[in-house]
């Protein structure tokens, strides 16, 4: 566990709000994206994320994590896509269970990350301008959903629905831009 995260689970046990904005602030987007592997809605993946931050601040579960919040996160987002996808008896859900592990290791070298990245600076690229513009303010710089609206002079619905679209045309890439999104 790195420091910031030993730093939000001591204000988590305390029942510090402010712990959880942090821990929001910080994979809320990255959880997102990653949800996109399961979920084809971007409205749903919100939902799930957000069902996810509110049953672990609910749950006082910060006080059980052995491993990284980081990772409990992740489990817990993919668990529930999963559960909403049998739920709603869509896809068959065998191979998918083990298929999406998000991890560093699964590169066996950086030679092989920096091959994708470089195809998904090329896939970047064919975006159109807004959604190259959008994309790169949430992913490279960290900006929020209303900042990017505020500096585009659009809506927040506007962002969020070209970020969707952006994220679903760069699919084939969502373990490096998942990868690049986390501190």
């Amino acid at each position: 566990m790195n420091l910031q995260e030993e730093v939000i689970k001591k204000k988590l046990i305390a029942g510090d709000e402010s712990g959880l904005r942090q821990l929001f602030d910080m994979y809320y987007t990255p959880l997102c994206v990653y949800a996109l592997k399961f979920i084809d809605s971007f409205d749903k993946v919100e939902d799930i994320v957000q069902d996810v931050f509110i049953n672990f601040w609910e749950s006082g579960k910060a006080t059980e994590i052995t491993s990284t919040i980081k990772n409990y996160l992740f489990r817990a987002v993919k668990n529930n896509s999963l559960n909403h996808l049998r739920n709603t008896n869509r896809y068959r859900l065998e191979p998918i269970d083990e298929q999406f592990e998000l991890e560093e290791e699964n590169y066996d070298d950086n030679s092989e990350l920096e091959q994708k990245k470089k195809q998904l600076y090329t896939e970047i690229d064919k975006l159109s301008p807004q959604a190259k513009l959008v994309f790169e303010s949430i992913v490279f710089s960290n900006m929020k959903y209303k900042e990017v609206a505020e500096e585009l002079g659009v809506s927040v619905n506007t962002v969020k629905t070209t970020f969707s679209r952006a994220l679903k045309r760069l699919r084939s890439s969502l373990d490096v831009i998942i990868l690049l999104m986390l501190p």
